[in-house]
């Protein structure tokens, strides 16, 4: 990748820190979570397909 000059430039500006506030309400029990994916195409005309699951339940 750095030999075909295909690397991003380092990010230099930092986001502030803040303190997250609030509370995640579920309607009921194991409700809590997110899915998605997307495709990247790449050049030799194949697509790698990338998928992913979150669970958001706190730990107790």
């Amino acid at each position: 990748m750095r030999l075909a000059s295909l690397l991003l430039q380092p990010r230099t500006d930092r986001r502030a820190i803040r303190a997250l506030e609030g509370a995640v309400v579920a309607r009921a029990s194991n409700q809590r979570g997110a899915s998605g994916g997307f495709e990247i195409p790449c050049w030799n005309g194949e697509v790698v397909l990338i998928a992913f699951a979150i669970d958001n339940h706190p730990v107790t």
